[in-house]
This record gives structure tokens, sequence and C-alpha cells, in this order.
């Protein structure tokens, strides 16, 4: 591919993604050992209870509807009036602990913020 100069490289309409947006996942928690020598305990222990909490919570859901029937549609309501807090209050835990293991590791300062599974720039 040539850019509009007709230079190799990327196209300059579209500019190259930076590494530090595409690890959303496992991989900001690989960087993170990378750099330092350990594992984010915190962030990864409070990312894995969210997962479970969420599977939990829709089991919990499709458990009591197939019971229920007649109920289903104000235990929906129910439910996500519910988990909506419970969602939120996880997010903001993992920002706080994100940005508590990246302090701790020396990789931040103490006044700056990321958000979760944001690496700062080595």
């Amino acid at each position: 591919m040539t850019n509009l100069t007709g230079n190799p490289g990327y196209n300059s309409c579209v500019p190259p993604r930076p590494n530090n947006t595409s690890n959303r996942s496992f991989g900001v928690f690989s960087e993170y050992r990378r750099r330092t020598g350990s594992w984010p305990t915190l962030s990864l222990s409070l990312y894995i209870g969210r997962i479970v909490l969420m599977i939990a919570a829709i089991a919990i859901v499709v458990l009591y509807g197939r019971n229920h029937p007649d109920n289903l549609s104000r235990t929906t309501i129910y439910f996500f009036l519910a988990t909506l807090p419970l969602a939120l209050a996880s997010i903001v835990a993992e920002t706080f602990a994100w940005n508590y293991d990246l302090r701790r590791k020396g990789l931040i300062t103490k006044g700056a913020i990321f958000a979760v599974r944001q690496m700062p720039p080595e």
C-alpha cells in the first residue's frame, strides 16, 4: 500500500492505530508484567470478578425466568435496576485498582489517572 505521496506505508488519510489503544483485554496485563516483572493482581482479580458477577447475574435471571414465566418482565426490570449500580461501581473500582497498580510499580505519578486497560507510554 502506498500513501498519497507515493511512498510505501500507511494510507495518509487513515493514521496508524497506536499500540496503546489496541490492548483492551489480557494484552495490557501482559504488557504490565513485561514492564514490571509481576502481575497486577488487584486489577486482574477485579476484572475476573466482574466477569464472574455478570455470568452469575445472567444465570439467576434465566433460572428465575424459567421457573416464574409470568413474572419475567418485572424480574428483568428488577435485574437491570439491581445490576446497573453494581456495574458502575465495578467500573469505578477497576479504575482505582488499575491506577493503584500502576502507581505502586512507579509507572505513573501520583496525580496521573489512566483509564482501565490503558498503559502509560514507556
